[in-house]
């Protein structure tokens, strides 16, 4: 059985070692302060509107876009993803 493969995304320079040690971080521990406060302020106003749910998507920016692929990328080779092509 093939694995499931993130490979059309340009190339991360994040090492397998780097995402098993920062695999709990969630994308606004990376993001600027100014970032963070407005999340806060968007949470405490409504925790389910869209403008909260736009910053969560953006927050980070492409750092956190490189992290979140190479945790994707490592669990593909490791076969975690292996589940996803067997309910295709």
């Amino acid at each position: 059985m093939d694995r499931l493969k993130i490979s059309s995304v340009e190339h991360v320079d994040i090492e397998p070692a780097e995402v098993e040690n920062n695999f709990f971080d969630v994308p606004w521990m990376v993001c600027a302060e100014d970032e963070c406060a407005k999340i806060a302020a968007a949470f405490e106003k409504d925790m389910f509107s869209e403008e909260l749910k736009q910053l969560l998507l953006t927050c980070g920016g492409k750092e956190v876009d490189q992290r979140i692929i190479a945790v994707l990328r490592n669990a593909s080779e490791l076969g975690f993803m292996d589940v996803l092509k067997e309910d295709l």
